[in-house]
């Protein structure tokens, strides 16, 4: 009888940890969508939709990309569906890679390469940069 009992409770035990992992993981995975919904409410992507072009190169080795709502493109390829901006930062998967820029000035117009490499290139969002100049 006891024995009985006791395995029981071991079920139950069990049947309410499962269930307290589970309510866990469901609630950070809830606070993890609003917290993305938020940072996207204070730092719109809209913020760095552009053409964003390489400075102080030559034209024909002039990197170039275009943000927008479809993603990241690059010589008319879509190389990422998503980016996050972080008001600080852009970062998109290329590929197998992490690209990550760090924003310059305050109007989020340009932007530096952030890597491991002697080369770190600038950035310039062309459309915003040239209509605040005006």
């Amino acid at each position: 009888m006891s024995d009985e009992k006791a395995a029981k409770r071991k079920a139950l035990e069990r049947i309410l940890i499962a269930f307290a992992i589970v309510t866990s993981l469901i609630a950070a995975g809830l606070y993890l969508d609003l917290y993305g919904r938020l940072q996207e409410s204070k730092y719109p992507k809209e913020t760095v939709y552009g053409t964003w072009v390489e400075l102080e190169v030559a034209d024909h080795v002039q990197d170039r990309f275009v943000l927008n709502d479809i993603g990241v493109t690059r010589h008319g390829r879509v190389v990422a569906t998503d980016f996050v901006f972080t008001g600080r930062h852009l970062e998109f998967m290329e590929g197998d890679q992490k690209v990550r820029y760090r924003m310059l000035n305050m109007e989020d117009t340009e932007m530096i390469l952030e890597s491991d490499a002697l080369y770190t290139p600038t950035y310039r969002n062309i459309e915003r940069y040239n209509s605040e100049l005006r």
